[in-house]
């Protein structure tokens, strides 16, 4: 990955990636489709490396979703409250102007 990140004129990654590395591993165990993180160096990762788990017998890439694509789903599909969402994305999202303006 850092070899990418170099040829794409991006800062040389100095941490081991043990977060990427067991969130994609937990991924694979339990055959989940999707990651619910803003840790966009997944996303990287799983695309590289082409890791794919088995559903409905046809090899799917794992998804990333973020954590405002989990607060949308949450509230479009009535799992909880708007008014609990919003309250859960301002306790996780610490940028104001950003958050914000998608409030």
């Amino acid at each position: 990955m850092n070899l990418n990140r170099l040829k794409e004129g991006r800062p040389f990654k100095t941490v081991s990636n043990f977060g990427e590395i067991a969130t994609i591993t937990a991924c694979l165990m339990i055959n989940a489709k999707v990651i619910c993180s803003n840790d966009f160096d997944i996303r990287t990762i799983v695309t590289q490396e082409d890791f794919r788990v088995l559903i409905d017998e046809q090899d799917v890439l794992i998804k990333q979703d973020s954590a405002e694509d989990f607060c949308v789903y949450c509230y479009q599909k009535e799992i909880a409250s708007r008014k609990s969402v919003r309250n859960f994305y301002k306790s996780i999202i610490f940028e104001s102007q950003q958050r914000d303006s998608k409030l």
